[in-house]
């Protein structure tokens, strides 16, 4: 996707846009192991299990998004503050597994 959204910066006017890329980010490493498919994740089951029957897997998959998703709230805390700009001018967007971090981190 990045070469398609570079073509995007002369069309951007005043704004700004930042794409990152969790596969090549060490705290992406989780993403790539998770199935969007998965019949837990389509029907939403997952989302819906008691904490009590959670299983070390799932804890571990829960501290890796928690991860990932501090780790894009850095990163776009950087740009922020290298452009004087704070979170009330971002307008978040994604897809697919990044769909779902960022979603955590707003």
């Amino acid at each position: 996707e990045h070469r398609y959204l570079k073509g995007l910066g002369p069309a951007l006017g005043s704004s700004m846009l930042l794409c990152l890329s969790w596969e090549q980010h060490p705290s992406g490493d989780c993403l790539a192991g998770l199935s969007l498919t998965q019949r837990g994740v389509t029907d939403g089951s997952w989302y819906l299990r008691d904490r009590v029957t959670m299983e070390n897997e799932d804890l571990d998959t829960l501290h890796e998004m928690e991860s990932v998703g501090r780790s894009m709230v850095e990163a776009v805390e950087n740009h922020l503050a290298k452009h004087g700009l704070t979170w009330g001018n971002v307008v978040l967007a994604g897809f697919s597994k990044g769909a779902g971090v960022m979603m955590y981190a707003a």
